[in-house]
């Protein structure tokens, strides 16, 4: 099973070290053929030069690809249309994957009957967030859990 993992990013060039990092420490996928489109969205900074760089330093596949018309869908076609695999997953600039992410997502794809997949998204535990934003708020930031059972 083929999968590109695509990163849309504009502006956020500094994000990308850590979020591939953590893409680079992927575990359970020595069978799969994957690999990552960071897709520049118009950029001023130096998201190219930080792409080439960690696509020399780091044991994965990553691939450059840039979109001038402004726009998160944008951005996503561009990567899909760049993208080898048979299956995508996107995910932000800012996002630091789990090391088991992209084996849950191969074995989701593989076991059930679906057409997408998604997972539990937590929030940093570093964030130091405003006393007014109690958990039952924490959904409006992204953050996602319903538990251990597939729905």
């Amino acid at each position: 099973m083929n999968f590109s993992v695509i990163i849309c990013t504009y502006n956020r060039g500094e994000n990308l070290p850590i979020c591939l990092e953590k893409l680079a420490e992927q575990q359970g996928v020595d069978n799969l053929s994957w690999e990552v489109v960071v897709v520049d969205n118009n950029s001023t900074d130096e998201t190219k030069a930080i792409v080439a760089k960690l696509s020399y330093e780091l044991p994965i596949t990553v691939r450059y690809a840039f979109e001038g018309e402004q726009g998160l869908n944008y951005a996503r076609n561009r990567g899909v249309t760049e993208s080898s695999g048979a299956y995508f997953a996107f995910i932000d600039d800012d996002i630091l994957v789990s090391p088991r992410w992209l084996i849950a997502l191969y074995t989701a794809l593989s076991e059930y009957d679906v057409d997408a997949v998604g997972g539990r998204i937590r929030l940093d535990p570093k964030l130091s967030l405003p006393n007014w934003i109690k958990p039952d708020m924490y959904g409006f930031l992204g953050c996602q859990d319903y538990g251990e059972k597939p729905i």
